[in-house]
C-alpha cells in the first residue's frame, strides 16, 4: 500500500497546531503542490502554500486545542488519490468535540495537489 500523504500531513499538523510558529509556506509546502488547492464544503480555502498559513493560523488562534485523531479511522491511498475518514479533536471556549469528516486529496509527485474536506453533520 503506498503511504497516505493526508496522513504524514497530519501528523505535521498536530505539531504545527501546537506550535503556530511552524505554521509556514515552506511547512505547507513539504505536502502540497505549489498550485494546490484546499476545499472545505466546496469552499475555497487556500489556493497556494501561502494561503494555508492563515487559514490555519486562524483556526490555531481560536482554539485553546486542536489536533487531528489518529490513527485516523480509515484509509486509503494509491499514486494518485488518497481517502480518510477522521476527526478532528477542538477545545474552544472551554468546551472539548470531535468533528468528523471525510477527506480526499488528488495526489501530484506524491504531494497533494488539490484536498477536499467534507464535515460530517453531527
Amino acid at each position: 500500500m503506498t503511504q497516505n500523504p493526508i496522513i504524514a500531513f497530519f501528523t505535521w499538523w498536530n505539531e504545527a497546531m501546537a506550535n503556530p510558529d511552524q505554521l509556514t509556506e515552506e511547512n505547507f509546502a513539504r505536502f502540497f503542490t505549489s498550485d494546490a488547492r484546499i476545499y472545505v464544503n466546496n469552499n475555497l480555502r487556500a489556493s497556494c502554500p501561502a494561503e494555508m498559513v492563515p487559514h490555519y493560523a486562524a483556526i490555531a488562534a481560536r482554539c485553546e486545542a486542536v489536533a487531528m485523531v489518529l490513527p485516523v479511522e480509515h484509509e486509503l491511498a494509491s499514486e494518485t488519490l488518497a481517502f480518510v475518514h477522521c476527526f478532528t479533536r477542538v477545545t474552544e471556549k472551554g468546551v472539548t468535540r470531535d468533528d468528523e469528516a471525510m477527506a480526499c486529496a488528488e495526489l501530484r509527485a506524491g504531494k497533494i495537489a488539490r484536498f477536499l474536506v467534507a464535515p460530517m453533520a453531527a
